[in-house]
């Protein structure tokens, strides 16, 4: 089974195209490359994604204040911070992607140059 196109704007040249995504596994992101300019153009997580740094977020924030409470000091291990890692480069790839979107719409609506 094949996966569907997605319809996605490129983060560089902010023109829309269709592409089968790529995902990255350490990040979790959506890849496609940009057919107008090259470039690598990362998308969000998707839900099903999204879930699994959360997951480790919480795990490892409720091991560092149970160490806590039981007097000890506890570093963050090395999952906890991928997780907080997995979360803040989503959430720069989601403002990018919306900053894109909201570029695109100002680029459509131009009209063409003679």
């Amino acid at each position: 089974m094949t996966k569907p196109t997605e319809k996605v704007v490129c983060t560089s040249c902010y023109r829309s195209f269709e592409e089968v995504p790529t995902t990255s596994f350490l990040s979790g992101s959506r890849t496609y490359k940009c057919p107008h300019c090259q470039a690598k153009v990362a998308y969000p997580m998707t839900a099903s994604h999204s879930c699994l740094p959360w997951f480790i977020v919480v795990i490892g924030g409720i091991g560092v204040i149970w160490g806590l409470a039981a007097g000890q000091f506890i570093l963050p291990g090395f999952l906890l911070l991928l997780g907080l890692w997995m979360l803040l480069h989503d959430a720069g790839v989601r403002r990018k992607v919306k900053q894109a979107e909201e570029r695109a719409k100002d680029v459509d609506s131009q009209p063409p140059h003679s």
